[in-house]
């Protein structure tokens, strides 16, 4: 939570506030969602590959019983990651973990009434609406400070066809309440 008056209200010690404030009217609410696909690859790159925070070591033992090992090619790798975060939301997707569970979890995509839903492929747009929204355009247009920060180490990694309709199934919840385009029907000139 923001106030423009008041610092971010941040933090498990602040769940009463959050509550009342998902209830309240007068609370502009809103969030920021991915495309599904380049959501999950990012968390693959950032959690697996870079392991950043040492993210993956709780998931790595997991994974070994789809076949991961530290020596795999990344190409293999992410087929690995897949079938994991596959068999994570298929047995429940809820407590999946939360860098790559269907969204619509994140959110809690209609059990919240959100005034706007961003994409974060075009982040400033959104943050614009939000404060539109609350009145207080002038307070954030044209400033700077709104660009992508830590930004994914660059891998060539493409999902094959098979992979990319998998993770379409798996995100399906994604792709339809946030309106994504699923790449497996585009050409590669819509990409």
């Amino acid at each position: 939570m923001q106030s423009i008056t008041e610092n971010f209200i941040q933090g498990e010690h602040y769940w009463r506030d959050h509550r009342s404030a998902l209830f309240n009217k007068e609370v502009v609410k809103g969030a920021f969602v991915r495309h599904p696909e380049d959501r999950f690859l990012s968390a693959f790159r950032d959690r697996i590959l870079d392991n950043r925070d040492n993210y993956a070591l709780p998931h790595l033992k997991a994974m070994k019983h789809f076949g991961y090992r530290h020596d795999l090619d990344p190409q293999r790798k992410l087929e690995v990651f897949l079938a994991y975060a596959g068999a994570c939301i298929e047995a429940d997707s809820l407590r999946t973990d939360r860098h790559f569970r269907p969204q619509v979890h994140n959110i809690a995509f209609g059990h919240v009434a959100y005034d706007v839903i961003g994409r974060v492929e075009q982040f400033y747009d959104g943050v614009l609406s939000l404060f539109e929204r609350i009145g207080a355009r002038d307070f954030i247009a044209g400033k700077p400070g709104l660009e992508r920060r830590n930004p994914s180490t660059p891998y060539a990694i493409e999902l094959t066809s098979k992979q990319r309709l998998y993770l379409e199934e798996l995100f399906s919840a994604d792709y339809e309440a946030f309106g994504y385009s699923r790449r497996s029907q585009e050409t590669p000139q819509d990409r």
